[in-house]
């Protein structure tokens, strides 16, 4: 239970830091890495909440979104370079 914690209170922590780049630099992959972190600490507080066997696909479908949403704020990264 408590590596679920520490995922969900990280997840919130990387969540909040990519609002606040993109409210200072209006940096879309700042907000588009952040929303993936926000989608991740979804999943983990399915997971504190016991809700892994009801839904377990749910949270697999979840977890894709945030890697892609995240593969896609890096690729724009790098072709911004």
């Amino acid at each position: 239970m408590a590596i679920e914690v520490v995922n969900f209170i990280l997840t919130v922590v990387v969540l909040a830091l990519g609002v606040l780049v993109y409210n200072r630099d209006r940096s879309m992959v700042a907000l588009l890495i952040g929303i993936a972190f926000g989608i991740f600490a979804v999943s983990h507080l399915m997971e504190l909440l016991n809700l892994t066997t009801q839904l377990a696909t749910v949270i697999i479908v979840i977890r894709i979104i945030a890697y892609l949403l995240a593969i896609y704020a890096l690729f724009r990264l790098w072709q911004q370079r």
